[in-house]
């Protein structure tokens, strides 16, 4: 059954000291696709740096968490195009949202859910040696910013270069070439090709400047299987690059 909601979206476009204002609302829309199952029109106003808008969905599942990633992606397009003319770069963050005519509102902090419940410790103090595990490690650092931006945006694209630092640094590590440093790294951090293969199918159209679509159930697989790699990389690091025994 299809349905149809309207929400105000709010946020603000970074950084602070930079406040952009558009002169006129701008208008847009998109209809169902292989990347979300919704239809939107949408209006977006800035001002000041803060930015408002309003959109009209229609679909048949129709996800808050999914209609905020869309007006997020709708929102980074127009401060590309921005910070292309300005010659800067911008970034976006949605704080907060609201359905008209309901109590139905929501605000958003920079929690990934997936991620959150894998974590139950996530507050416990950080391990001095991982800290240093990581430090003495350039691809470590590589991996770890690269899902940082995973989180944000294109998130295929950088999980799946996150693994591939991740096979650099065994490969220096061991002095071998590329096929020999995959095998090596499924086989000490006892991961499967599918699993990576899966992360691949998102990444690829993306590192040949083509499209691909990604549902927020999508994103969520993606983010938990990169995670999953990535909690073991660390481990093998902290083991003194010693192949996990599970």
């Amino acid at each position: 059954m299809v349905e149809s909601q309207r929400w105000t979206f709010f946020g603000r476009v970074l950084p602070n000291n930079v406040p952009i204002t558009l002169g006129v609302p701008l208008r847009g829309g998109a209809q169902v696709n292989d990347a979300y199952s919704l239809g939107c029109e949408f209006e977006v106003r800035l001002h000041l740096g803060q930015l408002v808008v309003d959109a009209n969905f229609s679909g048949q599942d129709l996800h808050l968490e999914t209609m905020r990633n869309f007006i997020r992606e709708q929102a980074e397009h127009l401060v590309a195009l921005i910070g292309y003319k300005f010659g800067g770069t911008f970034d976006v963050e949605i704080l907060a949202a609201s359905r008209e005519g309901t109590n139905d509102w929501a605000v958003f902090g920079n929690e990934i859910g997936c991620l959150v419940n894998a974590r139950p410790d996530r507050f416990a103090p950080l391990q001095v040696d991982l800290f240093q595990a990581v430090l003495t490690n350039q691809y470590a650092c590589l991996v770890l910013s690269d899902f940082q931006r995973a989180m944000r945006e294109d998130t295929g694209f950088y999980c799946y270069r996150a693994i591939e630092s991740m096979m650099q640094s065994v490969k220096q590590d061991h002095g071998l070439t590329e096929k020999p440093a995959w095998a090596r790294l499924r086989n000490d951090l006892k991961i499967s090709q599918d699993s990576i293969y899966r992360v691949k199918d998102f990444a690829d159209p993306v590192r040949h400047g083509k499209t691909k679509g990604m549902s927020d159930d999508d994103r969520a697989e993606i983010l938990s299987t990169t995670d999953k790699i990535i909690d073991r990389f660390l481990r093998y690091l902290l083991s003194g690059r010693q192949p996990l025994s599970a």
